[in-house]
């Protein structure tokens, strides 16, 4: 995962496993030792199991104790983890989670892909602002490459979305991508590419502010972003009573298994 805003470059990227307290240090002694032998400066937080809020903090105030204030953390919600009342995978809310520990959390990975949100219009990141999330820590992620998952967002397009974000935010908090390996334009053999790209669309001088206003309102619920199921699979679960959005998140939460899907909706 790299990011790309006016000050920053990610943390390397952890995929977070839930652990209960006895099992904490028998987890944490290994990445302890990670961080220190490839001497890391920061540490990114994919939370993608259930876990409790006391248990991402406890890791968070742990990081932030070993290896000083100087040390990067983020976290990479999807996107409908910064939205009240939404399905997500991290189990805990991310607006405690800002309440209690904000100031030590850098800014927020968001996966806007993969059926949690998109990436082609600035709808669900102003969707997300208007919560009264800042939009300085509200990092638009976004997949690099097809291959990687749904919903890529080609970059004329792209650039359109960023231009009225940044007109629209000031703060707007920048950009991230999964993954850097086989980036477009340039693939697997110059990723490198889509940095650039990027940097040229978050560090480019701003529109007139004119611009920033032709996007008209934003809607009040997110529309139904792209997702890798298929519509079938989405259309049995919206029959049984359900949203568009809870049915392609809990096909993204059960791997796409409709049957399991269906019975994570009904415990709701």
């Amino acid at each position: 995962m790299t990011a790309v805003n006016p000050e920053y470059i990610s943390p390397p990227h952890l995929h977070l496993r839930s652990t209960n307290r006895y099992q904490f240090e028998e987890y944490y002694a290994p990445l302890h030792a990670l961080i220190r032998a490839q001497n890391l400066d920061g540490l990114d937080l994919d939370v993608e199991e259930e876990m409790s809020l006391a248990g991402i903090i406890r890791l968070i105030d742990r990081l932030r104790t070993d290896f000083g204030p100087s040390f990067l953390i983020t976290l990479a919600p999807v996107a409908t983890a910064l939205i009240p009342n939404q399905k997500h995978l991290s189990g805990f809310d991310y607006r405690a989670l800002e309440t209690a520990r904000g100031h030590q959390i850098a800014w927020y990975n968001t996966q806007f892909y993969c059926g949690w949100g998109d990436a082609s219009t600035m709808a669900h990141y102003a969707y997300i602002i208007s919560t009264g999330w800042d939009a300085q820590k509200v990092v638009l992620g976004l997949v690099t490459n097809p291959g990687n998952g749904a919903g890529f967002v080609v970059q004329d397009v792209f650039d359109g979305v960023v231009a009225g974000l940044r007109a629209r935010y000031p703060r707007f908090g920048g950009v991230m991508g999964w993954e850097y390996f086989n980036s477009l334009p340039g693939g697997e053999e110059r990723p490198w590419e889509w940095a650039a790209c990027m940097a040229r669309s978050v560090r480019s001088v701003l529109p007139p502010p004119s611009v920033g206003g032709a996007f008209g309102s934003m809607p009040q619920v997110p529309i139904a972003p792209a997702h890798p199921y298929p519509a079938e699979s989405v259309q049995t679960l919206k029959d049984l009573g359900f949203s568009q959005q809870a049915a392609v998140a809990a096909l993204n939460m059960t791997g796409g298994n409709v049957e399991y899907a269906a019975g994570l909706l009904f415990q709701d």
